[in-house]
This record gives C-alpha cells, structure tokens and sequence, in this order.
C-alpha cells in the first residue's frame, strides 16, 4: 500500500480552484499514486477515479489544464505537481525490495547468507537513491520549464500592453519653419505671397488685423505678422 501525500499549503494552493477541480485533483494524485503511473491518468481511466460524475465533467478538467495543474500528454493528462510529493513507481518497487531484503537479513542466521544479503541490500539501496535523484531532477525540469513559459507569458502582455512610441513629426517643408507652432489648422506657406487664404485660423488673423483683402499683399503680411507673434507666444 502507498501513501500519498499532501502538503500544508495544499488547500490554499487550490484556493481560487472551483470545488469539484479541488476534488479531482485530490483523487487523480491518490489514484496514480495507488496504481503506479507517475502522475499520469489516462482518457480512459479518467471514469475510475473516486469522484461523483459530475467532477469528472470536462469543464472540471478544463480547468484544472487551464490553472496548470494537468497539462494534456498522448491519451490523457500529466499531473504538473505529482512528483513534488509523491514518490515515482521505480521508487515505490526499489523501497518495497529494500525493506523485504531488511528483514531478511535480520532474521539470517547464518553469517556467510548475511553478508550475502548485506551486499544485495548496498545495491538496492544505490539503484533506490539513483530513482529519487531521477524524480526530483524531473521535477526541476518540468519547474523549470513551465517558470520559463510563464515569464514568457508575461512578456508577451507586457509587449501588448505596452504603448506605442510616439510617432516623429513629419519633416517640414522649404519655409515651414513659423507654421510648426501649435494651431489648430495652420496656414502653409504657398508660393508668391507665401500664405494661405483658405486657411481658417489665418483668415481670422486676416479679417481682425488686415483690410479683409484676400488679394492685398500689405494685407496679407501684417495678418501674417500678428497671427506668428501671438503663436510664439503662446508657447512655453
């Protein structure tokens, strides 16, 4: 018989899991556990673990692949935390030949057959430590890997979420130099006389300052005049 562990933090592991992924994760670690798959349940075992039908429903595990707690393998699922606490199946074999083999070298009686078995008990006890090195590094595989997945995760919402630079200023044109000042359509220097007529803010400018004259030059620069010198200074 085996014995499956659970950590303290178990419960508040599985805190913000619903209650029937709770329970089904409890009886897939106890059911491989006890048959010896290394965590793994298959598709078509999924109907033997120890839970009411309605656990076992694919929202349920859905869930549990979506939170990490399964991840889905050839016919079935991987349970990520099995061997976090629980012993491989080479373990649970090697443990059960090293204790058969203890009590049989303590009821020997005969020292040539000890020593015998004290020798077979340093191999066993050897192939015993090289299966739980193998678990654990296993283990720190897997950690690792899914620690890298996770950061990659997060990098990829941080790069979504991240604004967009600002876009650079388009470059101005010959003469553009006193319309890049914050206006809300400003006048663009064209040809001779060098303005604009049909721009809004400028005929403004052209109506307060000048004769109203769309075709009189003297008009049109002393606009232009004011209209810059109040732009400049309504800059910071």
């Amino acid at each position: 018989m085996t014995w499956t562990k659970t950590s303290d933090d178990f419960p508040d592991r599985m805190f913000d899991r619903s209650s029937d992924a709770y329970r089904l994760h409890h009886a897939a670690t106890t059911y491989s556990n006890r048959v010896g798959t290394d965590g793994h349940i298959a598709k078509s075992r999924l109907s033997q673990l120890a839970v009411p039908p309605r656990v076992r429903r694919p929202a349920v595990v859905r869930e549990l692949v979506a939170c990490g707690l399964w991840e889905e393998s050839g016919d079935g699922w991987d349970l990520t935390d099995f061997f976090e606490g629980q012993w491989s199946r080479e373990e649970v074999e090697l443990n059960r030949k090293y204790a058969a083999i203890r009590q049989r070298k303590r009821f020997a009686e005969d020292p040539e057959a000890k020593a015998a078995i004290s020798q077979e008990e340093k191999e066993v006890l050897a192939q015993l430590h090289g299966a739980r090195e193998a678990r654990r590094a296993h283990q720190s595989q897997r950690v690792g890997r899914d620690s890298g997945r996770i950061a990659s995760q997060r990098d990829s919402q941080s790069e979504s979420q991240r604004p967009d630079p600002p876009r650079p200023a388009p470059p101005l044109g010959e003469g553009e130099g006193e319309t890049s000042m914050r206006v809300s359509t400003p006048p663009a220097w064209r040809g001779g006389n060098g303005y604009d007529p049909k721009d809004p803010v400028f005929r403004e400018y052209l109506a307060r300052f000048g004769r109203g004259d769309e075709t009189d030059d003297v008009s049109l620069r002393q606009a232009w005049r004011w209209f810059v010198q109040d732009q400049r200074a309504s800059l910071p």
